[in-house]
């Protein structure tokens, strides 16, 4: 029978450590935004309480999870059990994400975790509810190793390789949210999607809801003072 719990308790944690794969599930706020669910790997994530773990993100062609942190911060995490006991356990949460170079990157990360090549940030995940259920349907399967593929293409990449790469497939989601800002030219359209986009999309959502004209002037309240942002930020 499902449990809840208000936090991550010691037989959850205990659960946790013991498995070598996670999944992390986000979504965007709009309606016709894509939901999306990354299997994770190696030795990558930590819990800092029982309130909080972070887990590093590593290099990849897509940045969603990243995307989805800044914009709303909703995270479900579960991990699966795939021998003898039958356990599926789930934490959901509200995480944030902190890019390397920043003072709290450098105080938070686990020299261990820094040293994985191609980490490009760590999303820091504050626990609201945690859970487990069975996992009766879940098949066996027997744990051989991790791949080493992403760390033989790292050892043969450089510091500039990575950020090329990341600069051309990680600055933007699927929908146009802002991805890795560190590697982004703070132009105008930079200005206009991470300070309008997720305005534009609540206002979507409550347009659906609340009425047209309901929705244009809450979104004319949140345009105004957004404008006088940036053109002050350009300006200087």
């Amino acid at each position: 029978m499902g449990q809840k719990f208000p936090e991550i308790t010691e037989p959850l944690k205990k659960f946790i450590l013991n498995q070598k794969l996670y999944f992390v599930a986000s979504a965007p706020l709009g309606q016709s935004g894509r939901v999306n669910v990354s299997p994770k790997g190696y030795d990558t994530l930590r819990l800092v309480s029982s309130k909080k773990l972070y887990y590093v993100d590593l290099t990849g062609s897509g940045i969603e999870t990243v995307s989805h942190m800044k914009e709303n911060g909703r995270i479900t995490l579960m991990w699966i059990s795939f021998d003898k006991l039958p356990e599926i356990v789930r934490v959901w949460g509200r995480g944030r994400v902190v890019e390397p170079g920043s003072p709290e990157f450098e105080e938070t990360v686990d020299p261990k975790l820094k040293s994985i090549p191609g980490v490009r940030a760590v999303i820091i995940v504050d626990v609201d509810m945690t859970g487990s259920s069975c996992g009766y349907t879940v098949p066996f399967y027997e744990f051989k190793g991790e791949r080493t593929v992403l760390l033989d293409k790292a050892d043969k990449a450089t510091e500039s390789g990575f950020i090329k790469y990341q600069s051309e497939n990680n600055m933007w989601s699927q929908d146009n949210l802002v991805g890795l800002e560190s590697r982004m030219p703070k132009n105008f359209l930079w200005y206009f999607k991470r300070y309008f986009m997720p305005s534009v999309e609540g206002m979507t959502l409550a347009a659906e809801r609340a009425g047209w004209m309901l929705a244009g002037a809450a979104l004319a309240g949140f345009l105004m003072p957004r404008i006088s942002r940036i053109t002050g930020m350009l300006s200087n």
